[in-house]
């Protein structure tokens, strides 16, 4: 059985229950997993099919990866969202060689965190100028095996409610284009894809509307993007929050 085929039959399943399969599997009381109809005996199909279908979402990130963070399955949302455009293939790569050590440590913490709790553990990063929200989740090895994770990604625009949980921030962020403002910029920019006016935003960060006005202006011209919905577009696809212009950059 070759390490995809691992990965697919480590699907959670339980007939005539929830999705997860066994309590080391389970969602811990304040998340919900999917329930199916008392009748319903999942069938490995139906597992096959499901593990099939979203590991082909042109918009979530899917992977596997062993304790050693080496990847034994990942789709071609996750290599995108993670390695970028045009990043090849990371199937059987270890991810040391893409991440900065720094961002590893931190993957590396909230994989022992699954493990640790049996449940998902929900992390919330800027990368590439996206807000990415991924989940880790520890597949329990059988006797002989590496033990696995599964790793969701997907991006998570400003404006788009977060699941109502716990979720871990990233002490370190890639801002990508973003990179290019300043500190200062970056909290106009997290407080514009909120919607904020700069008479609101001003008063926010205790500056005046011309500072605010001008700081904006700053924005656009690094950014290139003279034009103003376009400027909130940026600002929104990032879901910059103002605590976020603070953390540490790699």
């Amino acid at each position: 059985m070759n390490e995809v085929d691992k990965a697919r039959n480590s699907l959670p399943g339980q007939p005539g229950g929830t999705l997860a399969g066994n309590n080391s599997l389970a969602a811990d009381a304040g998340q919900q997993a999917a329930v199916f109809h008392p009748t319903y005996s999942a069938k490995q199909g139906d597992l096959t099919a499901l593990w099939y279908m979203v590991g082909a979402d042109s918009e979530l990130g899917v992977a596997v990866v062993t304790a050693d963070v080496r990847v034994v399955f990942a789709n071609a949302a996750w290599t995108r969202l993670v390695g970028g455009e045009g990043f090849g293939p990371l199937l059987g790569e270890g991810l040391r060689r893409l991440l900065p050590p720094e961002c590893l440590d931190e993957m590396l913490r909230m994989m022992d965190a699954a493990r640790r709790q049996a449940a998902p553990a929900p992390f919330r990063t800027i990368w590439s100028g996206m807000q990415l929200l991924t989940t880790f989740l520890h597949i329990p090895p059988s006797e002989g095996e590496d033990e696995r994770y599964l790793i969701i990604t997907r991006a998570m625009p400003g404006g788009i409610e977060q699941p109502q949980r716990d979720v871990t921030s990233a002490q370190f962020i890639r801002l990508g284009p973003l990179d290019i403002l300043s500190v200062q910029e970056l909290k106009v920019l997290a407080l514009t894809g909120q919607g904020m006016s700069l008479k609101e935003i001003a008063d926010v960060l205790g500056r005046s509307i011309k500072t605010i006005d001008n700081q904006r202006g700053s924005i656009a011209r690094k950014l290139r993007l003279h034009d103003r919905v376009k400027l909130a577009h940026v600002a929104w696809r990032a879901g910059l929050r103002l605590d976020d212009a603070e953390r540490k950059r790699v």
